[in-house]
């Protein structure tokens, strides 16, 4: 299927110990339909993933996190990883550029360990995720958990799967149909 997202500036938000393969993949799949990607992190010019059980390679950073704002961007994806996503938690602006996305209803997708970072802004009560329903942060949102791998929630894509080429699936087609619908 094509994906008809080219043009469109997307952020993927990142912090090292991010989940490589789900980052590689995602940025690959994306630049290949034409989208315009920015790497944003607290890291400076690189940061570091993490591939299995060590840390994997070096990626650039297009932009710091301080320097970013959601209103500069049309999408936003956050991949796994647990230990980039708790040091994406414990960052301010984390918190801000999310919480943009959901304020403005702009087309989100979170993968996985990712979900968790939805809890920060508070801005979640009532909507469906796909996310672990143990996770305290989570179940305080007032989120409405779901065991479904990928659950969408207007322009709200979570996935919670190990498969990342399902992850990487239901990501294209969220952003392509969320462009459609802004189109139309």
């Amino acid at each position: 299927m094509t994906h008809s997202i080219a043009g469109q500036s997307i952020v993927l938000l990142i912090a090292n110990g991010f989940n490589e393969t789900e980052f590689a993949e995602a940025q690959r799949a994306l630049l290949k339909t034409g989208a315009k990607i920015t790497t944003v992190s607290p890291e400076k010019s690189v940061a570091n993933g993490w591939l299995g059980n060590g840390w994997g390679h070096y990626f650039p950073v297009d932009q710091h996190i301080g320097d970013a704002l959601g209103s500069d961007f049309d999408m936003m994806v956050l991949v796994g990883g647990e230990r980039g996503i708790a040091k994406l938690a414990g960052n301010p602006h984390t918190k801000r550029m999310v919480g943009h996305f959901l304020d403005a209803d702009k087309p989100l997708v979170a993968i996985n360990e990712a979900v968790s970072l939805l809890s920060m802004p508070g801005k979640v009560s009532g909507r469906h995720l796909a996310g672990d329903a143990t996770d305290p942060a989570l179940a305080a949102t007032g989120a409405q958990i779901s065991q479904n791998p990928v659950v969408t929630d207007r322009n709200l894509l979570t996935v919670q799967t190990d498969e990342v080429a399902v992850a990487i699936d239901a990501m294209l087609e969220h952003l392509a149909q969320a462009r459609e619908l802004a189109a139309a």
